[in-house]
């Protein structure tokens, strides 16, 4: 059916009994062909992909503000043991070892790509 013919019949429908029809009619799709309608569809709304150079600079900088985290927690907790401080060390003990799990975790391979 041409593209023309199906935005002549959709033009009076509401932007619920499109969402519906488009439910009836994607059911009968194979997934890939499901896919394939999802992603151009959704293609619009999250624009393209950000480019190497702008997700290297991000992933440092997350890591970075974790690498800094992690410092502090350090500090803190060498604080607490030569007395210091020694409120709220519990919280500052997991935060420290979450945030040292998380860097570690990156550096574990997935156990996915071994495939």
């Amino acid at each position: 059916m041409p593209t023309d013919t199906m935005r002549s019949l959709t033009a009076a429908m509401t932007d619920d009994q499109k969402v519906e029809a488009m439910k009836e009619v994607g059911g009968e799709l194979p997934d890939d062909k499901k896919k394939e309608v999802a992603i151009s569809i959704a293609g619009g709304l999250f624009g393209e992909k950000p480019s190497a150079r702008v997700r290297d600079i991000l992933y440092l900088m997350v890591i970075g503000a974790l690498v800094l985290i992690l410092l502090a927690c350090a500090g803190v907790i060498t604080g607490v043991l030569d007395d210091v401080a020694k409120e709220n060390i519990d919280k500052v003990v997991g935060l420290f070892t979450t945030v040292l799990s998380f860097i570690v975790g990156l550096f574990v391979p997935s156990p996915v790509a071994n495939k």
